[in-house]
């Protein structure tokens, strides 16, 4: 699988009262050029048609001062392997904003903010169908930023087995 799409959204945390970007990459229906990310680039199509899934989804979540774009040329080689791949950027703890760096508050906002882009997946008009329920994975570089327990914290259906070591490949 080699076509690649993209998309920026932007998610809404009520319970805060603010909004946080999110850059997503996912397998497309077909195949498109360059897309050009300010000094990033990537082999993908802005808003393009997903391929047919349903494709297992990823979280990529910085580490603290860092940016949604960090790990670009992961998330497109994941996208390119059959995974949707999500990369939001933490409210006050990234590299334009940083003053939540060392406090309880960016520990709490980012687990948070990891389920709140899950459950956007839900009303998205161009994944709608093409997401594989249940079992998301995440990574990143800043341990603490996770809820010791990915399980209890993940609020939503699609997170209901994250962290339990099951074989979530997306299919051939």
């Amino acid at each position: 699988m080699k076509h690649t799409g993209c998309q920026h959204i932007r998610v809404w945390d009520d319970q805060a009262n603010i909004g946080f970007p999110v850059f997503v990459m996912y397998p497309a229906a077909d195949a498109h050029g360059t897309y050009e990310l300010g000094p990033f680039s990537v082999t993908a199509g802005l808003n393009v048609p997903a391929g047919q899934g349903p494709y297992p989804v990823v979280v990529i979540s910085h580490g603290s001062g860092g940016n949604r774009l960090a790990y670009l040329t992961l998330a497109q080689a994941l996208a390119e392997a059959g995974y949707v791949v999500m990369m939001p950027e933490h409210f006050g703890n990234n590299k334009d904003d940083n003053f939540l760096e060392g406090k309880t508050r960016n520990l709490e906002l980012r687990p948070r903010h990891i389920t709140l882009c899950l459950d956007a997946l839900a009303d998205n008009d161009i994944l709608k169908g093409a997401v594989q329920p249940g079992h998301p994975a995440d990574t990143g570089l800043s341990r603490p930023a996770r809820h010791p327990d990915p399980v209890q914290q993940c609020g939503t259906d699609i997170g209901s087995g994250a962290g339990q070591g099951q074989d979530h490949r997306p299919p051939h």
